[in-house]
């Protein structure tokens, strides 16, 4: 029974290769991924200056 079973899984993800929803799927979760990222990165340099900007007008005054 088990080796039934990894035939039938093995079938069924080749044909999830083949699909295109399936390759639309991938495409779509690794541009949010990298969507993501690119975010998360910018929003902590925004933070980075921020805090540079206030500590300079800290200084300044």
């Amino acid at each position: 029974m088990f080796l039934f079973d990894q035939v039938t899984d093995a079938a069924f993800s080749l044909a999830a290769l083949r699909h295109e929803d399936y390759l639309r799927h991938t495409i779509t979760t690794r541009s949010v991924t990298m969507l993501k990222f690119l975010a998360s990165t910018a929003g902590v340099i925004f933070l980075i200056g921020l805090l540079v900007v206030i500590g300079l007008l800290m200084l300044i005054f």
